[in-house]
């Protein structure tokens, strides 16, 4: 309970008119404040707005009062000042007060800004920078220490390929004509058929001719894993939901029989209140997010159109003008204030402030992997083989489901990882994971201890910024114990030794513009039994 502010204020020499408005306003804000405490996340914004407003009015009005008519209850005056530099200066600290570094050196950014990183966009499938149209191809292959094998990967377009180690195209598969999209990625079957993705439209089998053995019509995208009884695990975009007043992309695992039949899924969404407890707030549950945002756009368009000198102009100025003038001067609007056109303007928005013109992903599952035998999986059951190994970019997450239960039994990557692809089990009961950095501006990939949680391998270029891909990415280790590395929005492939020594590298030769097309993955085929059906 607020102290009586009439008692308080008896010797400020005003009408008791005056002391109960303030009254009003002070109480009118706090009870804003605990509506919008209680509120959905739309209106908690408009009640912060308003309650913000009230008590900065009342806070400037009593100071007013405490400059010119007394300076004795300093104790008031200073508290309504306080309260006026808070609200004044607000915006500009708030960036700092949540501006910390991880272990991995990774800044954190202006909430609002980390609101946008998370809109549902497609990848980048060129370059960003000019490229040198004389590197192309295999640059690089020491035959003794790279290990052989082809190389399958698609243009992201309308095939794909599989390639030998000096570059040559020895097979290639096109994807239907008759649906056009971006063919991101083909898993290759033992009877040199492929099962691809048309990520947003659907996932296809294709067999060793081209032709469509049968095709399903969902949201796909980025990755197949094959089940032991033929039948497939599918990363899928469920249509938008609503969801803290925005538009909200959830993934869900789709498994697929062998003949393309859905026959069941796990969803992210349903599984919600169990995997936010594995990682930290994201910006879409955070409210002091989803405020920064609305005051962001907000104040940008109010600055951009409505400055006093831009609405004189048009309203007054204009007004007596010659109608030759005013439809021949740049600076003065043509239209009024509140025309059709404007007032779509308006709508759209407040539409983009509340988070409705335009949809978001919450977490973005990039990877889905059934776990293969292996001697920890034998030891330990949370990675026995059938279990699923997911990676939750958004959130920085690589975890494992249990097969039957289809919940976490282990997790790893928050405050660790930035922005992760493709995590795989390794052999040796270790994880490879392809960690992008894409707040850090530099890439990395990382072999993980999963019981100990230590980084046992990490390859990484000196300086780092060298190798960065901020989308995309993968990872894989070959049987002889290097490591095949696709920088994917640099149109590069590489291969390691243990050493860190690149023994093969592959630039995309597919040019446009002086911008190099971009390669989702890049995978070795090493097993004879794939290869045999197709090169035979």
């Amino acid at each position: 309970m607020l102290p009586n502010i009439g008692e308080e204020m008896t010797w400020l020499a005003f009408n008791m008119n005056t002391k109960k408005r303030i009254r009003i306003l002070f109480f009118l804000g706090l009870f804003g404040y605990i509506l919008a405490f209680f509120s959905s996340p739309l209106f908690f914004v408009l009640f912060f707005f308003v309650s913000s407003a009230l008590i900065f009015i009342a806070a400037l009005y009593i100071f007013w009062l405490f400059v010119k008519k007394s300076k004795k209850h300093k104790l008031l005056g200073a508290a309504a000042l306080c309260i006026i530099i808070l609200y004044g200066i607000g915006e500009v600290i708030y960036p700092y007060l949540f501006k910390k570094i991880d272990p991995i050196g990774r800044t954190a950014v202006h909430p609002s800004l980390a609101l946008e990183q998370f809109k549902s966009l497609p990848y980048v499938s060129w370059s960003e920078k000019k490229v040198n149209k004389s590197v192309s191809g295999v640059t690089k292959y020491d035959r003794d220490k790279a290990f052989p094998g082809y190389n399958l990967y698609t243009d992201m377009a309308r095939h794909a390929y599989l390639m030998d180690m000096a570059g040559n195209i020895v097979y290639r598969w096109q994807f239907p004509s008759s649906i056009r999209g971006r063919w991101s990625y083909a898993e290759l079957l033992d009877d040199g058929s492929i099962v691809a993705v048309c990520t947003g439209k659907c996932v296809a089998k294709i067999d060793r001719n081209s032709n469509i053995i049968w095709v399903k019509n969902i949201r796909a995208h980025h990755d197949v894993a094959i089940l032991p009884d033929g039948g497939y695990l599918i990363p899928v975009a469920e249509p938008e939901v609503g969801y803290r007043s925005h538009l909200v992309n959830f993934d869900v695992v789709v498994r697929l029989s062998a003949d393309g039949e859905i026959l069941g899924k796990w969803s992210t969404r349903d599984e919600l209140p169990a995997l936010r407890k594995l990682h930290d707030p994201l910006p879409l549950d955070l409210k002091v997010y989803r405020l920064s945002t609305a005051l962001r756009e907000l104040y940008l368009f109010i600055k951009k159109n409505y400055t006093f000198s831009n609405a004189f102009r048009r309203n007054v100025i204009a007004g007596f003008e010659s109608p030759h003038r005013r439809n021949n001067d740049a600076t003065i609007m043509k239209e009024p204030v509140f025309s059709e056109r404007m007032v779509t303007k308006i709508r759209e928005k407040i539409e983009k402030i509340i988070g409705l013109n335009f949809s978001y992903e919450y977490y973005h599952l990039n990877t889905i992997e059934v776990l293969p035998k292996t001697a920890l999986g034998m030891r330990d059951a949370r990675f026995q083989q059938g279990n699923h190994l997911i990676c939750l970019r958004n959130a920085n997450l690589i975890l494992i489901l249990d097969k039957d239960t289809k919940k976490a039994v282990w997790h790893w990557g928050p405050r660790m990882l930035d922005w992760p692809h493709m995590p795989t089990l390794l052999e040796n009961g270790n994880i490879l994971v392809y960690d992008n950095g894409e707040h850090r501006s530099y890439s990395r990939i990382v072999e993980l201890n999963p019981m100990s949680e230590s980084i046992e391998w990490e390859y990484r270029t000196s300086p780092p910024e060298m190798f960065y891909s901020q989308q995309m990415g993968s990872n894989q280790r070959l049987p002889n114990g290097n490591t095949l590395i696709c920088e994917s929005k640099n149109g590069r492939a590489f291969e390691v030794t243990r050493d860190k020594e690149i023994v093969w590298e592959f630039y995309n030769p597919e040019i446009k513009k002086e911008k190099r097309k971009g390669i989702y993955r890049m995978m070795r085929i090493t097993d004879n039994s794939k290869l045999r059906s197709l090169l035979l």
